[in-house]
């Protein structure tokens, strides 16, 4: 096993010093991952849109339009919800009881019951952003809207009512999410990521961050954002809302993040999975030649979508 290297930057980064962790790791080939199955869905012509996959109500959700699928881990059997014809899917969020699905021609959110496996709710968002996150908490739906992607929309997540609209102090192109008690929003061009409370809609911390701040994963302490064009991970602890190391991957571009099974995992379409170690702040392994275009994960298992099927893995150690 190749040994890690660190080299702490002697230079102040964000009024603090984390230290920026080098890329390095093993460089193994895609084939040296554990692929448990490999379930094929049918792409229809109007599907060429840029997915989401999302894990929630124990089965993995993702849209191949018309339709939301939803994939039983179970067994891999994939069921079909219908929207609506000529839709352009943005990012599902889960929670609040229910999967989320914004539509940027419509300025639609579609509202689908896990349960009923059906469409009970459309929500008018003027100003959709594609693929934006939608945040899920404190009974609420937060998504960022408005020509200018400065505004952050409360909606009630029962009557899809609107609540309460927030002016962001710069661009949030990819959106917001809800983890530790409060909302976050990455704002892209400002390089900023603003903590929202929920009990006053009042903006309460601002944390900088690198270039094209742009993809976020959470696990149980911490926030994960990749910077794109050098994509460098910023670790941010969730209770303090400040950066405690940043992670150069040595790739440019990769969106996917997610955790899970004690890692962070990165890609994109045509770079290499990155496999992240959050104790030590650096790249364990990169395997080469792949590239997803969408990734989260659930069940014990790592789920990618390679364009015409998604793949279940075991993580490796």
């Amino acid at each position: 096993m190749v040994l890690f290297r660190w080299l702490c930057l002697t230079i102040v980064l964000f009024a603090v010093a984390p230290c920026l962790a080098l890329a390095a790791g093993e460089e193994q080939p895609l084939s040296a991952l554990s692929v448990e199955a490999r379930i094929p869905y049918l792409k229809r012509p109007a599907s060429d849109v840029d997915r989401f996959l999302s894990f929630g109500f124990g089965a993995l959700w993702f849209v191949v339009p018309p339709n939301l699928m939803r994939l039983d881990p179970a067994d891999h059997t994939l069921t079909e919800i219908e929207l609506e014809e000529a839709m352009t899917p943005g990012f599902a969020g889960i929670g609040e009881g229910a999967i989320w699905i914004t539509d940027i021609a419509s300025d639609l959110i579609f509202k689908v019951d896990p349960v009923q496996m059906r469409v009970v709710q459309r929500i008018e968002a003027t100003g959709l952003y594609r693929d934006s996150m939608v945040g899920l908490g404190a009974g609420s739906l937060w998504v960022v809207t408005g020509n200018s992607a400065k505004v952050l929309t409360r909606f009630d997540a029962g009557s899809g009512k609107v609540m309460a609209r927030i002016d962001l102090p710069g661009m949030s192109g990819p959106g917001a999410f809800y983890a530790f008690n409060s909302v976050w929003v990455v704002g892209e061009r400002k390089r900023e990521l603003y903590r929202i409370n929920p009990a006053n809609n009042s903006i309460i911390g601002t944390t900088p961050l690198h270039h094209e701040p742009f993809a976020a994963s959470v696990d149980a302490s911490d926030i994960w954002i990749n910077n794109r064009n050098p994509s460098i991970v910023d670790r941010i602890d969730g209770k303090t809302g400040t950066v405690t190391a940043s992670v150069a991957t040595g790739l440019r571009g990769p969106e996917n993040i997610t955790t899970g099974a004690g890692y962070v995992w990165m890609s994109f379409e045509g770079s290499p999975l990155v496999q992240i170690d959050p104790q030590t702040a650096s790249v364990r392994r990169r395997y080469l030649k792949s590239g997803f275009t969408a990734m989260t994960f659930g069940a014990d298992s790592l789920w990618l979508d390679d364009g015409e099927a998604i793949l279940r893995i075991r993580p490796p150690n």
